[in-house]
């Protein structure tokens, strides 16, 4: 609905225009309704709303002048600036006010003409097209200025509809047509509008373009350097309604302008472009829901969104004490203000996408699992979720800096997935992109928390996301009695060998079921208890199979017989059991031909990965892999669960489920992230409803609400180069709800201090064994996998245990409370029982509320913290 703007505002808009970005003003009314009917859908174009018809702020509200009320709960109001420029939600508790538009917080505040209108948008849209070309545009200046915003009321706030540039691209005015779909218009036609058509258009013969325009006119339209074309010249605006009519009337459409479009690698600039993006803004019980309705969203078939940023200024502010927060691996902290020529930091959600094309990276980082960011200046603090679209979405800060003069952070998510052609296999050649032919359709959504300033901790953002997410019914609302020492066991992997001078593949024992009972007779005869135990590689393949809806025990392990008795045994010592299955990667050994269920690239390609070289920061050659279908997912999970429910004590663990999303271009099976993430879901769903535990690795947050494990949640962000502090945020909101443990300690360079990182983040003791001879694993061909025999690290692992067994009994289901940095390398968890945990990385003894603490080492108190 289009706002009606009282007669007093129209006299000032001259003056709005020129101050409003600096300020907050735009002066916005309806278009004229002269303008030939767009191609589009117009039904948000609705006269009927008007802001005045909802009460205006008290006089006394300096920070509310000039801004309406649009709805209200017990908690929160949301109003409206009178030009659309800017939101404000008011926390009733506390009186304070949060602005979508930094500079009405701060009117002295210059943002200069680089982001003047970054930050005074509530929307800002990439947009690319398939030559390559890119753009930007917001809802400041393409849409306010140009007068192309509309409003609705909808049940608990408002629907702001944006249309971001020209409204002509979007008639039926193709700025350029083929040769032959030229002539065959003219066939149509009639030998006056015959007449017509030729004066509108301007005949290019390819090889034969004027001197002095051919450049330009290459730039346009690329496709004249291959092709005889008809460019559009200048109309009036009575023969760009004749032009319209006369298509019409031939039965030319939309579709096939934007198929010219195509076919001549039109790319036009920013007056032939137009899209129309939705926004919705909902006042709630726990603060502002604000959502993209991604399925309303129109544009061009020739110019794709690439992404969509929202409120990149909520919250945003030039003052320079407080942090921003990102969901880097556990969590990082970023100061406000940034002390290099760098001020931007991108953070995308569950890892990168591994069906586009990327041959190496700069460097491996910890994976984003829980879709949080957060901020906190001098006067304000918000906490933002991602409740939909998390898939799609990369968390932004961005620092002060010589040309940013305003702290923020936000949402950005993409909208149509891009690829790059390659010409060689060994992907070091790109030339050429590739553009997802649809667009994501999935609802986009985000809440915004308002913090009390004296509780704007991270540990308070934390725990109001952990309420959040058990409201919601996001992570399991059960109290876990979990276990304090994990194990992972690797069942058998296959070696290629030959046998009379043939090549063969053979199954190598890695740990015979029967080894597994006597590795779990020893921890138990030296008083390692409370274990849970993760075991791989025991069906088809080994430890590099794939799961194709069955479950037999290999029989070089024991067989079913022998698999029976470990599970018996873990159950009377009441150890948990999980056998680890793998439905996801396809290892090329197997045999899978191209017309099985593997996911393609978006240029129809198989996609294939494998692990990171951490030297040469490239794909490993050995053991990679092809990705099974989201799509196949449940119907392999029904038929796995029929024969494995004949094992009723035993758990599941689905290790890449919690890791690996990706999309796929299949023809028949297409789906987006967001599509692969429901079918992961209903996977997940399914399994906890017919076993008892559940567990995955990595922990991407959309298996929270099924899983009762997590291993290799990671414990500590990458380090990047703008993160002043590693935080454990995820942590903090798991801890008491799901049982975690982060790396194997045998796997990495440091033990003790891996060690060390468990307590301090409440996470278990956690190895990866088998009973072989570590020499074994030299000819099985499996990367990342070195000192595993059991034997070798049993000391150091029993002796871990006996240390802070102690303190586990005393947290195991506790919520954390509190986690702070009290001096260099010293840091405290404090948990709702009135335990404090305090960790001391460093080499020399501190002291602590009395308490003396070895160097790398760890105590336990209760009461209050005094760093002093």
């Amino acid at each position: 609905m289009v706002i009606a703007v009282k007669k007093k505002l129209i006299k000032a808009g001259a003056f709005l225009l020129v101050v409003g970005v600096f300020c907050y003003c735009f002066f916005v009314v309806a278009p004229d309704k002269d303008t030939a009917a767009l191609v589009y859908n117009n039904s948000y174009k609705d006269m009927s709303f008007s802001v005045f018809d909802y009460p205006e702020a008290a006089d006394g509200e300096t920070e509310l002048k000039q801004m309406h009320l649009m709805e209200e709960n017990n908690q929160y109001a949301l109003y409206l600036d009178e030009n659309l420029s800017d939101i404000a939600l008011v926390d009733k508790k506390t009186g304070r006010i949060y602005h979508s538009n930094p500079c009405r917080k701060d009117p002295s505040l210059l943002l200069g003409k680089a982001n003047q209108y970054e930050f005074t948008s509530l929307v800002t849209i990439d947009y690319i097209n398939s030559s390559g070309k890119t753009g930007t545009f917001t809802s400041a200046e393409h849409a306010l200025t140009n007068k192309q915003v509309w409003v609705k009321k909808i049940e608990s706030g408002i629907r702001l509809t944006y249309q971001m540039g020209s409204a002509e691209s979007s008639r039926l005015l193709p700025p350029v047509l083929t040769e032959d779909s030229y002539q065959e218009i003219l066939q149509k036609m009639e030998d006056a509008d015959r007449e017509s058509m030729e004066e509108f258009y301007r005949y290019l013969e390819s090889g034969q373009l004027p001197a002095e325009q051919a450049e330009e006119l290459v730039e346009l339209v690329p496709g004249v350097e291959n092709q005889n074309l008809y460019l559009l010249r200048t109309l009036t605006a009575s023969q760009k309604r004749m032009l319209e009519s006369m298509l019409e009337e031939v039965g030319f459409t939309v579709d096939q302008m934007e198929e010219e479009k195509k076919k001549t690698e039109y790319v036009g600039d920013e007056n032939s472009i137009s899209f129309v993006i939705p926004l919705e803004l909902r006042v709630e019980e726990d603060g502002l829901l604000v959502s993209v309705p991604a399925q309303d969203i129109q544009m061009p078939k020739s110019v794709k969104i690439r992404q969509i940023s929202l409120l990149k200024g909520f919250g945003a502010s030039s003052q320079k004490e407080g942090f921003l927060l990102i969901p880097d691996g556990s969590g990082a902290l970023l100061d406000r203000v940034s002390n290099s020529s760098n001020d931007v930091l991108a953070k995308p959600l569950y890892g990168r996408d591994i069906t586009t094309s990327v041959p190496y990276i700069s460097e491996i980082s910890e994976q984003a699992v829980l879709p949080f960011f957060g901020q906190r200046s001098e006067q304000d603090a918000l906490f933002g979720y991602i409740v939909s679209g998390a898939p799609q979405a990369s968390v932004i800060a961005k620092q002060i800096s010589s040309s940013n003069f305003a702290a923020t952070v936000y949402p950005s998510f993409i909208i149509t997935e891009l690829d790059y052609k390659v010409y060689d296999l060994t992907e070091n050649s790109q030339s050429g992109i590739l553009l997802a032919n649809e667009s994501v359709t999935e609802d986009l959504s985000v809440c915004y928390f308002p913090m009390e300033q004296e509780k704007a901790t991270y540990s308070n953002m934390a725990e109001r996301c952990r309420e959040y997410l058990l409201k919601q019914g996001m992570l399991k609302d059960e109290k876990t009695q979990g276990s304090s020492f994990y194990l992972s066991l690797l069942g058998a992997a296959e070696k290629e060998t030959t046998r009379f001078g043939i090549p063969v593949t053979m199954v190598e024992p890695l740990t015979t079921f029967q080894q597994a009972e006597e590795i779990l007779s020893v921890l138990i005869d030296k008083g390692v208890s409370d274990i849970a135990v993760e075991y791989a590689g025991i069906t088809e393949h080994g430890i590099l199979g794939n799961n194709n809806g069955s479950f037999k025990p290999l029989s070089a392990l024991g067989g079913k017989k022998e698999y029976q008795g470990l599970l018996q045994q873990t159950s009377q010592n009441g150890i948990r059991f999980f056998t680890a299955e793998e439905f996801l990667c396809v290892y090329q050994s197997q045999g899978f031909g191209q017309n099985q269920s593997l996911v393609r690239k978006i240029s129809k390609q198989i996609a294939s990965g494998s692990e990171w070289n951490p030297v040469t920061l490239r794909r490993e050659k050995e053991n990679s892999y092809s990705l099974r279908s989201p799509m196949t997912l449940l119907k392999i999970g029904e038929a796995f669960l029929k024969e494995y429910a004949y094992y009723s004590e035993a758990g599941i663990s689905a290790p890449s489920i919690g890791k690996l999303l990706y999309s796929d271009y299949k023809k028949s099976a297409a789906c987006s992230r967001t599509g692969a993430q429901q079918q992961y879901s209903a996977l997940l769903e399914m399994f906890e409803k017919n076993v008892q535990n559940v567990m995955v690795h990595t922990g991407n947050s959309y298996a929270l609400p099924y899983v009762t494990d997590i291993l290799e949640l990671p414990s500590g962000s990458s380090g990047e180069y703008l993160e002043t502090e590693s935080i454990p945020f995820v942590q903090q909101v798991l801890h008491g709800y799901v049982n975690y443990s982060s790396t194997p300690f045998n796997s990495t360079s440091d033990g003790k201090r891996e060690f060390l990182k468990a307590i301090e983040t409440g996470g278990a003791i956690y190895y990866q064994w088998m009973y072989a001879e570590n020499e074994l694993l030299y000819d099985v061909g499996v990367q990342n996998l070195y000192s595993l025999h059991f034997s070798d690290w049993l000391v150091e692992a029993v002796s871990f245990y006996q240390k802070a067994q102690p303190m586990f009994e005393q947290i195991q289901g506790v919520p954390i409370k509190e986690h702070q940095k009290l001096q260099s390398y010293v840091y405290a968890t404090s948990y709702e029982n009135g335990v404090t945990v305090l960790v001391n990385y460093s080499d020399s003894a501190v002291k602590i509320n009395g308490i003396s603490i070895d160097g790398q080492d760890f105590a336990v108190m209760e009461g209050n913290i005094n760093a002093g």
